[in-house]
């Protein structure tokens, strides 16, 4: 790891110590900060992606705050929680969160996250959840390939400090998909 960081350049250095220092000051701020802004940069893209128009900031706003107020916040408490409950190491404690993960976290998540988006783009509250429950299956069959490879490494290797900092650059390709989906033409 110090090899690694050494070869990296002095402003990176500087922004991985601040980032950490921040990280240990203010661990829930900066956890939704890391989110909001790497959600709100993942929608960019994927406007950007589906080609040149009219930028629509709303939508990015719309996906930033989920990342801010919701995804970075209950992350920052989830993986906390998975890590008091689940005591067991190796192989059998990987699995055991990566299925509460997916069982229990995953799926309200998902809903909430459609149902945050459609709100705020106008659908009534009923709509909004008619809207979530059908994209609730066919999202979380794409997730539990995505999530369960990536949360091999979040639960195996990564620092309980740095899972949201993580899930969050892994959640930016994810969150890429989950824009095309909540933005599709209803």
């Amino acid at each position: 790891m110090r090899a690694a960081a050494s070869q990296l350049s002095p402003a990176v250095r500087r922004f991985v110590s601040a980032y950490k220092h921040a990280n240990h000051v203010q661990p829930l701020a900066t956890k939704a900060l890391t989110s909001g802004s790497l959600l709100a940069a993942a929608d960019l893209a994927c406007q950007a992606r589906e080609g040149p128009h009219h930028l629509d900031m709303q939508r990015t706003l719309r996906m930033g705050s989920w990342g801010l107020l919701v995804n970075g916040t209950s992350g920052h408490v989830w993986y906390k929680l998975l890590d008091q409950v689940v005591r067991i190491g190796g192989a059998r404690g990987v699995a055991s969160k990566l299925v509460l993960d997916q069982a229990i976290y995953t799926p309200p998540l998902t809903v909430t996250f459609f149902m945050w988006q459609n709100v705020l783009s106008g659908h009534s509250w009923q709509r909004s959840y008619e809207i979530a429950m059908e994209e609730l299956l066919p999202t979380l069959k794409v997730n539990w390939v995505y999530w369960s490879v990536a949360h091999v490494a979040t639960f195996s290797v990564v620092p309980l400090q740095y899972r949201v900092l993580f899930v969050s650059l892994k959640n930016f390709l994810w969150s890429i998909f989950l824009s095309v989906v909540a933005n599709k033409k209803k």
